[in-house]
């Protein structure tokens, strides 16, 4: 794996644990998430930062790791 690969894939691992966190946090409850902006804002920002390391990824490591 390349220096900018494990860089990449270092942040995932950060922003799922922050999901992870963020979801302890509001509460595993639909109801909560869909009345709470906060809740969908911080969902979001997480969900828009793994695309982007994804996209980060180099085609040797996806071909690698489907």
């Amino acid at each position: 794996m390349n220096k900018k690969d494990e860089k990449s894939v270092k942040k995932l691992i950060e922003y799922c644990d922050m999901m992870m966190e963020t979801v302890e946090y509001f509460g595993n409850d639909e109801d909560i998430f869909k009345s709470n902006i906060f809740y969908q804002n911080a969902c979001s920002f997480i969900i828009m930062q793994i695309g982007d390391y994804v996209n980060r990824l180099s085609d040797e490591f996806l071909d690698a790791h489907p």
